[in-house]
């Protein structure tokens, strides 16, 4: 399941940082990332006893490395939003290193506690943007019913300024 929501997570960015419409480039890395996860969690699935048991690590730092390329490549345009994902694959990327190591025997003293206290940073971290994009929609959806009102109001008013001239020439 790891390799599934890391591949969700490429998506999620894609999604967020609208690189379909401004870095196509990037935007086919991303998703050409995201497929590559798919595939291997489908592969992982059916030939768990054939694969290494860090394949989770050994695709999600190249698909981490991508997502802070697209971020970077976003930060003009979505500032509050690329350094949260920054942020969010920088410790990410942290938390598999660790956990990697820990499993192989290397840290001993890298306890799971550590692990769990970094993906509770990240959940933290998604929760900000959670609200930042709420906030965000909120202030389009309040732009959007002032425009309508001022687009009703003013046809409203050249609606009457068409009428009275055309019942005096009737």
């Amino acid at each position: 399941f790891g390799l599934i929501s890391q591949g969700l997570i490429a998506v999620l960015y894609r999604s967020f940082l609208n690189l379909k419409n401004h870095n196509k480039i990037i935007d086919r890395f991303l998703l050409a990332g995201a497929t590559f996860v798919f595939v291997a969690a489908v592969v992982s699935f059916f030939a768990l006893d054939y694969l290494p048991g860090n394949l989770a690590v050994r695709s999600a730092v190249p698909l981490f490395m991508v997502c802070i390329w697209a971020c970077a490549a976003s930060i003009k345009r979505e500032r509050v939003v690329s350094l949260l994902f920054i942020y969010s694959c920088v410790t990410a990327i942290i938390c598999l290193a660790l956990f990697d190591r820990a499993v192989a025997g290397d840290l001993p003293f890298a306890h799971p506690v550590i692990i769990w206290a970094i993906f509770l940073f990240d959940a933290t971290f998604m929760c900000i943007l959670l609200a930042h994009a709420i906030a965000t929609i909120t202030m389009q959806r309040q732009a959007a019913e002032a425009h309508a009102e001022a687009r009703a109001l003013f046809l409203a008013s050249m609606s009457h300024e068409i009428r009275t001239p055309m019942t005096a020439i009737l």
